[in-house]
């Protein structure tokens, strides 16, 4: 999240992103908890138990992806966390992935915890135990439930993809809608303290509402909405024409026109409108050129050419644990864009060393357009002087020309007072 700060980390090969606001979030549902004279400690150990409980389901979810070769990349967010992939999946895999994260905490810590928190004399391993407990058993519970877009919602929605390849998203927002509030309410009669779970719920019931009411959509694979080319929504059926039909005549009925195919094309023209289409900033659009050529027979080249394309387009979003997700699954085997890589390298914790990593890649890589898309996310960032500076700094001038690139392109890009700044390092004004 740019502007906020976040740690960064990798375990193994899947990169881990977590946001200031998860701490905040977990901080604010265990506040209750600092009363007394230890309450500081315990709404740490809260904390504590909140971030790797959520960090562990996530992670039962990217081992699940990686059973089927989808490099994930994980983020904590707000209350909750998000583990993105690259690729489709079918819709039994897709129930696999999203079980794969509550029901192991379920089974593995949250049962456990709730027959053993009692049977402690310490007053810390008793705190520890009863907050796993309410984390693992009952946040996983509530995951399970078949409400969109929890964990069991998605499981209802790749369900109704078994039947049909469309899905019936309708049937899955009235389910949970009706979850969501009859849920929420039992929780809330229950226990007046669970007030936070009604509000849940009734966010979650109004969430569903609001798509219900765009539901005329198909998915683009099982778990997601809408569509890279066409986008999600209803689309108008068209209004009837005058035929002047006469008496004792049917009119025909209106059919609704046919959705364009998709234009035949060779790989590299597919490639190189993507890279135009990202340049306009048209990031679906260019998704949607870069599957088209994964979706065929192309050579590792255009292959790994194609995922830089969604790794781009991501960076373009400020969707950085999927621009990663995309850049694992290009793999070692082929070349890859340093530009690419030391883009990334910027969202890092060392933004300088990023920096210095694309002022090298500018030098040392061969033309092509990902030059063109290192500079236009550099001048995003605003880092466009502090690249120029790093560029001039280098010795025996080899940084002037990259420079003087940079200076160009930035204009084009429409960053022009970053560009004036650049040219007034080279030339002086």
């Amino acid at each position: 999240m740019y502007g906020m700060p976040t740690l960064r980390f990798r375990l193994g090969r899947i990169p881990v992103e977590i946001e200031l606001f998860h701490f905040i979030g977990a901080a604010m549902l265990g506040i209750n908890q600092s009363r007394g004279d230890k309450g500081l400690l315990w709404v740490l150990l809260w904390i504590l138990v909140v971030v790797v409980s959520v960090l562990a389901h996530e992670i039962g979810h990217a081992v699940a992806l990686a059973r089927y070769r989808r490099p994930a990349a994980i983020t904590l967010h707000g209350l909750g966390g998000v583990t993105t992939h690259a690729g489709g999946l079918s819709s039994v895999q897709n129930i696999v992935v999203h079980l794969a994260g509550p029901v192991p905490m379920l089974l593995l810590v949250g049962l456990p915890a709730r027959y053993w928190y009692g049977s402690f004399n310490s007053e810390f391993l008793f705190r520890l135990a009863y907050d796993l407990y309410q984390i693992n058993f009952w946040w996983s519970i509530i995951n399970l439930m078949p409400v969109w877009p929890l964990d069991g919602g998605q499981v209802l929605a790749s369900i109704t993809q078994l039947r049909s390849r469309h899905g019936n998203m309708p049937l899955v927002h009235w389910v949970s809608i009706t979850v969501a509030i009859i849920g929420g309410g039992w929780a809330l009669a229950v226990n007046r303290d669970n007030g936070y779970i009604f509000l849940f719920g009734l966010l979650l019931a109004v969430q569903n509402f609001m798509k219900l009411r765009g539901s005329r959509v198909s998915f683009l694979h099982p778990g997601y909405e809408g569509s890279l080319a066409h986008g999600g929504g209803a689309r108008p059926r068209p209004e009837p024409r005058d035929r002047g039909d006469g008496p004792g005549r049917r009119p025909r009925p209106e059919r609704e026109p046919k959705p364009p195919k998709p234009v035949k094309a060779k790989p590299a023209e597919r490639l190189a409108r993507g890279f135009s289409l990202l340049a306009r900033g048209d990031t679906d659009a260019a998704r949607v050129e870069a599957e088209m050529v994964r979706s065929g027979r192309p050579s590792p080249e255009h292959r790994a050419l194609a995922g830089e394309i969604i790794a781009w387009s991501f960076l373009q979003e400020r969707n950085v644990p999927k621009a990663r997700a995309a850049l694992v699954e290009i793999g070692d085997r082929v070349y890859v864009s340093k530009c690419l890589v030391a883009a990334l390298e910027i969202t890092g914790a060392d933004e300088e060393r990023g920096v210095h990593a694309v002022a090298v890649a500018l030098i040392d890589e061969p033309e092509g357009p990902a030059k063109r898309q290192v500079i236009d996310y550099v001048g995003r960032r605003e880092l466009g002087v502090q690249l120029a500076e790093r560029l001039l700094s280098l010795p025996n001038g080899q940084g002037f020309e990259a420079a003087v690139r940079l200076a160009s392109v930035l204009g084009e890009c429409g960053r022009r007072e970053q560009a004036s700044k650049v040219q007034v390092l080279l030339f002086g004004g």
